[in-house]
């Protein structure tokens, strides 16, 4: 995946055995690579306001099964790229028919809570919380889920570029693994996802100021304190962050919990690159969404991940991490879904925070 950073270290570390496991002596593990997203660059226009409000105003008719109103959300030709998927879906029929209406059918009172939104140009990435009971049988693209009548409630990264209001592109970093482990369409523990209280619903919108370059760089600067495995990484935490990844417990960990975790990285990987695809900043947050690549240690096992990641910045001193989301698809590698095992714990839905109004920061 592409930046690699707090979220990143501990979630990798999350989806690997390889982390639980005391190899024999190993080869010298190589440095990681770190290919650097490009310089922000100043957008021609600024139609943020309108961008916002017709992104969220989307989310409200998917609330609302409007769909004569939802699927012109969408372009003709838009493209979604999802992980998970091998490949984008493309065209607004395709992605509704293969994507849209199955989730839909599948949780009847499901819905979508916009519980962050950054906005940079005529970019949107967003933390949406997606709550619900899968009531109905659920066509996936691993295999068809009867309905298990349980309920799920995951927080999802989407990344949106919108072109007269309209999405045109999008990327989808999902917890799937969390998700059917809620269900209990797969044999992996999941437990329940509780909103941290700072995701209330904001939207941040960019201000191209210098501010926002210190963090980006900050940002970049972590990724090569991880590929030097340099322990000056552990000093750009603050002494409690507010994290966030797939299968995780979101809550507050203590800089030494997150240096651990960032060692467990560098012990379970022989070689890595980390590949930024995207990367901006809003107010003090900073986004990135790219790949993460390499070799597990002691094995052939290889890597391949889409992977998002937002992180809000302290930086009334010097930029530090007080804030941290990771988003990768967290469902093991053919791990094949159908008839559900034995109930898992219950997973508790809690109502989405009331969203407050647009600010600046």
């Amino acid at each position: 995946m592409r930046t690699t950073t707090t979220g990143l270290v501990i979630g990798a570390c999350a989806a690997m055995a390889a982390c639980k496991q005391q190899q024999p002596a190993q080869p010298q593990p190589q440095p990681v690579a770190v290919t650097e997203a490009p310089p922000q660059e100043p957008p021609p226009d600024l139609g943020r306001g309108a961008i916002a409000t017709a992104y969220r105003a989307c989310w409200a008719r998917f609330n609302e099964r409007a769909w004569d109103q939802f699927e012109h959300c969408y372009a003709d030709d838009v493209v979604s790229s999802q992980a998970g998927l091998p490949q984008p879906i493309r065209g607004r029929d395709e992605l509704m028919q293969r994507s849209v209406l199955p989730v839909t059918e599948a949780f009847p009172d499901g819905t979508g809570e916009v519980v962050l939104s950054l906005v940079y140009a005529d970019n949107v990435a967003s933390i949406i919380r997606f709550a619900g009971t899968q009531s109905a049988p659920w066509p996936t693209e691993r295999g068809a889920i009867p309905a298990t009548n349980r309920p799920a409630a995951v927080l999802m990264l989407h990344q949106a570029k919108l072109l007269d209001q309209q999405i045109i592109a999008e990327t989808w970093v999902r917890p799937m693994g969390t998700l059917l482990g809620q269900i209990g369409a797969i044999p992996q523990a999941a437990s329940a996802v509780v909103t941290p209280a700072e995701l209330n619903g904001s939207t941040v919108m960019a201000r191209l100021d210098e501010r926002e370059a210190g963090q980006i760089e900050a940002h970049r600067r972590m990724h090569k304190l991880l590929s030097a495995r340099d322990r000056d990484l552990f000093g750009m935490y603050d002494d409690q962050v507010v994290s966030y990844w797939p299968g995780g417990t979101a809550g507050r960990k203590t800089r030494a919990e997150m240096a651990d975790h960032t060692r467990a990285f560098w012990d379970a990987f022989d070689d890595v690159m980390i590949d930024d695809e995207q990367m901006w900043a809003a107010g003090n947050y900073t986004v990135s969404i790219g790949r993460l690549r390499g070799t597990v240690k002691g094995s052939a096992d290889r890597i391949d991940q889409m992977f998002g990641e937002i992180i809000r910045w302290d930086d009334r001193r010097q930029p530090r991490v007080v804030e941290s989301y990771l988003f990768y698809d967290d469902m093991p590698v053919m791990t094949p879904v159908g008839e559900p095992p034995p109930a898992p714990p219950p997973v508790t839905v809690e109502p989405a925070p009331a969203q407050p109004p647009v600010t600046m920061d």
